[in-house]
């Protein structure tokens, strides 16, 4: 005669069933936390880059202006149409961006900002000369920050075997 009374398979059968629905909902947890530290990571990305693109855009479009008003005989610009172009991209920058970046975006911003004091047409020249070599800079910073490299990855040549990626996770 069989001594294992009758109510224990259906307690072990529930017991499994738990058990398996706790390993279940952890894995679903880890599953929606690594999501979302993916969904911030492009976030933080796309924010940062957004700001950078619209402050080097801003300066290329002030430059050009300069260039423009000078071929036309313009030497003293208007320091507030300046403020009022390069402002708002300027502060979204400075708020999200990091220091290298941050310390070069300021060095055109004053750099930018001393053409648009009273100077001599020669100073004004030579230091509008010098803006792009200093946007360079920045543009080198954002490159860093951002970690863009100016050729696309390299394409593996095949997937490792399944014990492969096993090892490659641990």
């Amino acid at each position: 005669m069989n001594s294992v009374p009758w109510w224990a398979l259906p307690l072990v059968a529930g017991v499994f069933a738990l058990a398996g629905a706790l390993v279940a909902q952890l894995v679903t947890a880890r599953h929606v936390s690594a999501a979302r530290a993916v969904e911030r990571r492009r976030l933080w990305y796309d924010e940062r880059r957004d700001a950078y693109v619209g402050l080097l855009s801003a300066y290329e479009r002030i430059i050009a202006r300069l260039r423009r008003d000078y071929a036309d005989g313009v030497v003293k610009p208007d320091p507030l149409r300046y403020q009022d172009e390069i402002g708002p991209t300027l502060m979204s920058a400075r708020l999200l961006a990091g220091n290298e970046v941050r310390n070069a975006a300021l060095a055109v911003h004053k750099l930018v900002g001393d053409l648009h004091d009273d100077r001599p047409a020669g100073d004004f020249v030579e230091v509008l000369n010098h803006v792009p070599l200093v946007l360079h800079d920045l543009e080198r910073a954002v490159r860093a920050e951002l970690d863009i490299q100016p050729e696309p990855p390299a394409l593996p040549d095949a997937p490792p075997p399944w014990r492969d990626r096993l090892r490659l996770r641990h």
